[in-house]
């Protein structure tokens, strides 16, 4: 349930259905926020996860792998000196966990020491909260949106983010979306968008260090 989340997103709600602050003013405290949803905060390991979510109830219905980060190296290395391999190391890729009517998505990103959470999708009918109940829980643990607009297909949006202007938000920075689309409530929290160039970046180093800097 909702008193159980921490979390960091953006919301899309009716437009109708909310009045933001008048102030559109920029946030000086939201890198000072700790964002989470369901406990689980960005780079959090898979054991951490996956232990905060079955201690919540939640039962995991989906369980996907790809290649971890040793894993990938592993192919580069192969690649690079046309050897062939039938397996490789692989990780935790993305996770679906499910309560009553509530689910929750982990997709992770590899790492040298391991696989974190990158994204956390959290879903709820609105039957089980409202649009105005979440909202407010948002308010609360995180103040006012630091960026809202109005769309008028998706009515209105609220971001807690790092903004960059009172209209759009640094990606850089760990951020919260909450959308209300129909009947569903959904929050995602993200890292940081330059993570996942950053671990290719640093595949293919370890990769040519392994394979005597051969070119990649």
């Amino acid at each position: 349930m909702l008193h159980k989340l921490i979390v960091s997103a953006a919301i899309i709600l009716p437009t109708a259905a909310l009045a933001y602050p008048a102030a559109e003013a920029v946030s000086q405290t939201t890198t000072k926020r700790t964002l989470a949803i369901a406990g689980i905060e960005a780079y959090a390991t898979v054991a951490s996860a996956e232990g905060t979510l079955a201690g919540a109830g939640f039962k995991r219905t989906v369980s996907k792998e790809e290649l971890s980060f040793k894993g990938r190296v592993e192919l580069a290395v192969n690649q690079a000196q046309a050897r062939r391999a039938d397996t490789f190391s692989m990780a935790a890729h993305y996770q679906v966990w499910n309560k009553g009517g509530e689910t929750i998505t982990l997709w992770f990103l590899q790492r040298p020491e391991g696989a974190v959470v990158k994204h956390v999708i959290y879903t709820l009918p609105t039957s089980i909260q409202s649009p105005n109940q979440v909202f407010a829980e948002l308010t609360r643990r995180y103040g006012n949106p630091d960026v809202t607009a109005s769309n008028k297909l998706s009515g209105k949006t609220a971001h807690w983010c790092k903004p960059v202007s009172p209209k759009q938000c640094d990606y850089t920075d760990t951020n919260l979306l909450m959308t209300v689309i129909g009947n569903d409530i959904t929050l995602r929290l993200n890292i940081d968008d330059r993570q996942e160039k950053n671990v290719e970046a640093a595949v293919q180093a370890e990769a040519r260090k392994q394979a005597g800097g051969a070119s990649f």
